[in-house]
């Protein structure tokens, strides 16, 4: 191959790369790195030589030709002639010649994968010394980037999910949308979704192979909670005990009918959670269990864990409004308690640390309402604390600092008050659920479990052996399991297949765990 370096010619005789544009972005005025590119080049002139193909065509130097047209003072531009043929031309041959650029993690994450492709890096054996050429090239790439192996491979490995999931998208598209997507999130949260999403679609086919009715005493229906008249008879629930999701689209269904691909949600499905405005959330919140109303006993209960959300600085009150809301339509307050919790996600905003859920307690009727204490030992003690954080969190007060634990005050004036009562746990290790769903195929996507406790505690106060026991938020049947192991029957009301096909999979190793199959026939 022949150069020709130092010559001068005409600019109207250079064309630009395409791929140059593609990889590393036009040159555009509307940039600031480019509008000082061009100050210097107006200023000094084009010091650097443009390498060009015998045709014009140009190997390295876009942006120093762009700022040559935009110019009126330049005319002629200082050019290296390779003597190659424009089809000749590889992306390694034009990656190879741009170590001078400025580019961002995408960018070089394309490079890396250029230079891979090129010199076949990690192809098998008789290719040791490509292999070798290559990972120099590579270390000499990654040493005069602003940006760590980790992240680049984190790129690549976000580029392969994209290509994954969508198939449809060319080469060229499927690394712009990364460009387009890294101007407004991280790597690491583009690789987080990108990698939930890919788990939808698998969790989404393998759903559809798990049989859901195959119990008699703990069954599970796909379904909204709207109406249950059809599987749920009036009178006939001993004890609801339910965790809605929270306000403010906290989490989100992994079907619901949207296109899981491309990650758009129907608006027009129902998802609780996403309302615009709390009172909306609290009115398909009455909505929901009114229905539950209907179904429960006059000697039941319903149990609700609601949390209250901040945003911009401001708590909403959904847990107030939501109590408000049901007591005008005709629940009864039994009780009202916290939700303790000894870890929550730390939170280094300027409040108290939030520590607590609020669960209420609703009944039909506070003269005859199940209520069980011999269940626990009176010296039983459910202890808080009222700081959290250690010498690498900053310490913080909590957001719940005292509570009454005098259990003979709980029905005074003939059971029609109520005393607050603390409930304390840790959150939920969701280690080993999942691997249990790994080890199935399934991607664990439902994080906000809560403790066993919780429900325990709510279960075992307000029913007896025989019982029926529902929860029409099943997610993934933390109730259910609770309410089988002290031999009541259940129902478990979800939306999402996926949830339910993974609650069967999570009560068969309960089963299993416990020995508590032949309890029951299947």
């Amino acid at each position: 191959m022949i150069n020709y370096a130092n010559k001068k010619i005409h600019k109207s005789k250079i064309f630009p790369n395409p791929f140059i544009d593609k990889l590393y972005g036009k040159f555009s005025f509307q940039s600031y790195e480019d509008i000082k590119f061009y100050e210097n080049i107006v200023e000094n002139g084009i010091q650097t030589p443009l390498i060009i193909a015998k045709s014009g065509l140009i190997i390295s130097g876009n942006r120093r030709y762009y700022c040559a047209v935009k110019s009126s003072v330049i005319k002629e531009i200082p050019v290296i002639i390779k003597d190659i043929e424009d089809e000749n031309i590889t992306e390694y041959m034009i990656v190879s010649l741009q170590l001078q650029r400025i580019k961002n993690e995408i960018q070089i994450a394309r490079e890396y994968k250029i230079i891979g492709d090129y010199y076949k890096i990690n192809r098998g054996k008789g290719n040791e010394i490509k292999n070798k050429l290559g990972r120099e090239e590579r270390d000499l790439l990654m040493k005069n980037s602003p940006y760590s192996e980790t992240t680049i491979k984190r790129v690549l490995e976000s580029y392969k999910l994209i290509k994954k999931i969508e198939d449809d998208l060319t080469d060229d598209d499927l690394w712009r949308k990364l460009e387009n997507d890294i101007k407004t999130k991280s790597i690491s949260a583009i690789h987080k979704k990108l990698k939930e999403i890919d788990g939808e679609i698998l969790n989404n086919k393998l759903a559809k192979k798990i049989d859901i009715s195959k119990f008699k005493n703990f069954r599970i229906f796909t379904r909204s909670c709207d109406d249950l008249s059809d599987i749920v008879e009036d009178n006939s629930i001993d004890c609801v005990c339910t965790s809605p999701p929270y306000y403010n689209g906290i989490r989100t269904y992994s079907e619901d009918k949207k296109n899981i691909k491309k990650g758009f949600v129907n608006e027009e499905l129902e998802q609780l959670g996403h309302e615009k405005t709390p009172e909306e959330y609290v009115a398909k919140m009455v909505k929901y269990l009114l229905e539950f109303k209907r179904t429960l006993k006059n000697t039941g209960s319903i149990w609700v864990k609601v949390m209250d959300v901040r945003k911009e600085g401001k708590y909403f009150n959904v847990p107030e409004k939501l109590l408000i809301a049901l007591e005008n339509e005709g629940f009864i307050t039994a009780q009202k308690c916290i939700w303790f919790k000894n870890n929550p996600p730390y939170d280094n905003n300027d409040v108290f640390q939030p520590s607590m859920e609020h669960i209420f307690h609703f009944v039909l009727d506070t003269k005859k309402y199940k209520w069980k204490d011999d269940w626990y030992d009176s010296a039983d003690e459910f202890l808080g604390k009222i700081t959290y954080g250690d010498k690498d969190k900053k310490r913080k007060f909590r957001n719940v600092f005292i509570y009454p634990t005098n259990k003979d005050e709980r029905n005074e004036r003939n059971g029609e008050g109520f005393v607050n009562s603390l409930i304390e746990t840790n959150v939920i290790n969701n280690s080993y659920l999942k691997k249990l769903l790994q080890s199935k195929g399934f991607h664990l996507q439902h994080n906000a479990l809560y403790d066993l406790e919780i429900p325990m505690i709510c279960i075992l106060s307000t029913t007896e052996s025989g019982d029926s026991v529902m929860d029409i938020f099943n997610g993934l049947g933390t109730t259910g399991l609770i309410a089988y192991a002290n031999e009541c029957d259940y129902i478990g009301i979800e939306l999402s297949s996926v949830y339910s096909a993974q609650t069967i999979i999570r009560f068969e190793d309960f089963l299993e765990k416990t020995g508590l199959a032949s309890m029951y026939n299947p």
